[in-house]
């Protein structure tokens, strides 16, 4: 299981986050290593995210850019809930995805992407 090797492998550092389009997946991480932090993984947002995160306790959604409405991100933000999209490899975009409060992009083209500071 992915869950024990991680908890193996980073042992006295900082644990990766655990991302999965797998609820199954997530669930098993969940009930193996509690204290790796996991995030649900989806194209579109589904109307039941947040119930959906809660119930899988992970920490943050991770979506399609295309998905991050400013009514979602605000939602997810009143709700203290982080969201990382991909993929973004347009920095016109990576600045507006900021500005509505993503928390954080994935991009093939660190090239094309300035750091957020930048952005």
């Amino acid at each position: 299981m992915v869950a024990r090797q991680v908890l193996r492998h980073w042992q006295g550092v900082t644990p990766p986050l655990l991302s999965s389009f797998s609820p199954v997946s997530l669930a098993a991480a969940r009930d193996e290593a509690r204290e790796l932090p996991r995030a649900l993984l989806v194209g579109d947002v589904p109307v039941d995210w947040r119930e959906q995160i809660d119930r899988l306790d992970c920490f943050a959604l991770h979506c399609h850019y295309r998905a991050a409405t400013q009514a979602f991100l605000a939602h997810a933000a009143a709700h203290a809930r982080p969201v990382l999209c991909y993929t973004v490899n347009r920095a016109a975009l990576a600045r507006k995805l900021q500005s509505l409060g993503v928390s954080a992009l994935v991009t093939d083209r660190l090239d094309l992407i300035p750091p957020a500071a930048a952005l």
